[in-house]
């Protein structure tokens, strides 16, 4: 079951670099070791592994059980996955991108969200990267819409509307980044 409006919006997203580093509680200086990788112990404190409502296909053809994001952002994407369950909506996720992997925006120093575990990537071949928002699968067809409404509802922000570069496959639980 979809929680109400109330769970909806209790949680805000993190607006700017600088609120998504506070709000996941993560410092550069403390958390990334000498040899440029994220200290194991950032992980273990503040990333959790929710259930999905249904397995979801993965890229490499095995099926994901489990989302990894971060523990204060989980009610929010459970929320976010059951409201498109329950809408029947789920097969446009598949297949599942990927998520909390520490790394660098492609071509820039500044970490990825997806470093913070609070982003998420779905169906990369029909939602490319600097595809425009309208020719992807999110973009162009009425449910890929509902799925981004449904996100957005719960605070989740959607790559194709990024004005610098879309990514068509990416949501976000930040703002201004």
């Amino acid at each position: 079951m979809t929680p109400d409006f109330a769970t909806r919006t209790s949680l805000k997203p993190p607006n700017g670099r600088k609120e998504a580093y506070a709000f996941a509680e993560f410092n550069p200086v403390q958390h990334i070791g000498r040899d440029g990788r994220m200290i194991p112990a950032w992980e273990m404190a503040n990333v959790s592994r929710i259930p999905s409502p249904q397995p979801l296909p993965y890229l490499d053809g095995a099926y994901v059980t489990r989302v990894a994001v971060h523990r204060k952002a989980a009610v929010t994407l459970i929320a976010a996955l059951s409201a498109i369950h329950d809408s029947g909506l789920w097969d446009f996720l598949a297949p599942y991108g990927g998520g909390f992997q520490f790394r660098r925006i492609g071509g820039s120093p500044l970490l990825s969200m997806h470093s913070l575990a609070l982003a998420l990537d779905f169906d990369p071949a029909n939602n490319a990267r600097d595809l425009p928002a309208d020719q992807s699968r999110f973009g162009a067809s009425a449910g890929g819409r509902e799925v981004v409404r449904l996100f957005g509802l719960y605070g989740w922000a959607w790559g194709g509307d990024f004005q610098k570069r879309p990514d068509a496959m990416h949501f976000q639980f930040a703002t201004g980044v």
